[in-house]
């Protein structure tokens, strides 16, 4: 929630004079969240999100790509390690599926990969060496070639 309020992806007046929506991509991609924020007097829009909860969660600019698919929205939880990746603009999926590696995919309506959700990220590239996320055809994407995108963030 602290995310869609901090930084959020649409941002409109609620239906109160005192209220606000916020609409903002959860950390699972495929899932959005709306945020309700009631004023009272003067309480609410002074506050802001700490630094230290609004730096957990960092975009990272450019594009990243993995077995040939270019990632142009990536996002990086830096607490829970997870790495957030979009192919274009973040949409609801026609389905969606788990990696054998426990890592999150989403699919559009042709089939093809738009999202991906990589868990344990940093983790994985510093003990493993490697990425791996083997799709429901049984095809690998692989990837070493994160830790540049990791240590940027």
């Amino acid at each position: 929630m602290i995310e869609a309020v901090a930084h959020p992806d649409e941002r409109i007046p609620g239906r109160k004079p005192d209220e606000e929506w916020f609409y903002g991509r959860e950390a699972r991609p495929n899932r959005w969240i709306k945020v309700v924020v009631h004023y009272e007097g003067d309480r609410g829009h002074r506050h802001r999100v700490p630094a230290e909860v609004d730096s957990m969660i960092v975009t990272i600019p450019g594009v990243t790509t993995i077995g040939g698919i270019a990632f142009d929205d990536v996002t990086y939880d830096r607490e829970g390690d997870v790495l957030y990746l979009w192919a274009g603009k973040p949409r609801p999926p026609a389905f969606d599926d788990a990696s054998p590696e426990s890592h999150y995919l989403q699919f559009g309506e042709h089939g093809e990969l738009i999202a991906l959700t990589i868990v344990n990220a940093r983790w994985l590239l510093e003990h493993e060496g490697k990425i791996v996320v083997t799709l429901p055809d049984g095809s690998r994407l692989e990837t070493s070639e994160l830790r540049a995108v990791l240590a940027a963030a």
